[in-house]
């Protein structure tokens, strides 16, 4: 069974890779069929992993000011849900993402991430 320490560990690495544009990071914490779904305002998301890396490359989400904090944690087996408040992302807006991750050949992989946006306007 997993530790909490390396369910956390995930999460540290989708944070670190989203903030920074850290391609890699984002790929060691997903799955490589891993998919993100959510709306921002009228415009719907539905990412593959390579579209959100290519975002995330692009355009970091942590300006300076980022704050994000697990909410939750259930694991129960090889599934676990986590639940992440982000404040600040690329500035300005506001999210409450729900990740699920499986252990897969005895590793641990998001293999969804569900946001929704709570706050904000995008930049620009």
């Amino acid at each position: 069974m997993a530790t909490d320490s390396e369910i956390t560990r995930i999460i540290g690495l989708y944070t670190k890779g989203a903030g920074a544009g850290d391609a890699a990071s984002l790929d060691e914490a997903f799955h490589d069929n891993a998919y993100w779904f959510g709306a921002i305002g009228d415009t719907n998301y539905a990412l593959s992993k390579a579209e959100f890396t290519g975002m995330a490359v692009a355009q970091p989400g942590d300006t300076g000011s980022l704050v994000s904090r697990t909410v939750s944690t259930h694991q129960v087996g090889d599934s676990a849900t986590v639940v992440v408040e982000e404040e600040n992302y690329w500035g300005a807006l506001s999210f409450t993402d729900t990740f699920q991750l499986n252990r897969i050949s005895g590793v641990w992989k998001i293999v969804c991430k569900s946001f929704v946006h709570t706050g904000g306007s995008l930049p620009g």
